[in-house]
């Protein structure tokens, strides 16, 4: 398995990076063994094709993984849970907000917010990995935080 961090040259992808002030804007889940990556976009959560997501996407930074669960498993649960739900498009506003914020105020809006129903590709890794993470991460944040919980 592996976590992969990419970009695209789309706007988008640039509107995210120039805010996060990172070199990426999106984060999924690499299934080499089967073919796919998992991930949630503005289609939802979904599985495609590694060939296919490859294509579209320049990878920036990606981690190999042998977590201590049978992974294969895990994607069946997440996948019959949360297949298709919808974009969190509400989260997605609130962390480009606290970012903003953080820059210009040196402060960040402390507030539960989003449907437990839909997904950014952060809050989908980490329902994943069964991270209990509070505040909205960027993927390069959520990155590292599973690098360092498997001292990588």
């Amino acid at each position: 398995m592996k976590i992969l961090l990419t970009k695209t040259n789309g706007i988008f992808s640039k509107l995210i990076m120039s805010i996060t002030k990172e070199d990426c804007s999106h984060i999924s889940i690499e299934f080499p063994e089967l073919g796919v990556v998992c991930h949630a976009n503005m289609l939802g959560v979904h599985l495609e094709w590694s060939k296919n997501f490859r294509k579209k996407n320049i990878l920036v930074d990606e981690l190999v993984l042998n977590p201590d669960f049978q992974t294969e498993e895990r994607l069946g649960v997440i996948l019959e849970r949360y297949e298709f739900k919808p974009y969190d498009f509400i989260v997605f506003l609130y962390t480009g907000l606290n970012i903003i914020f953080k820059g210009l105020l040196n402060t960040v809006i402390q507030q539960e917010i989003g449907s437990p129903y839909a997904f950014t590709c952060t809050e989908f890794v980490e329902e994943f990995f069964n991270l209990d993470i509070k505040f909205p991460t960027t993927p390069r944040q959520l990155f590292d935080i599973i690098k360092n919980k498997y001292n990588l």
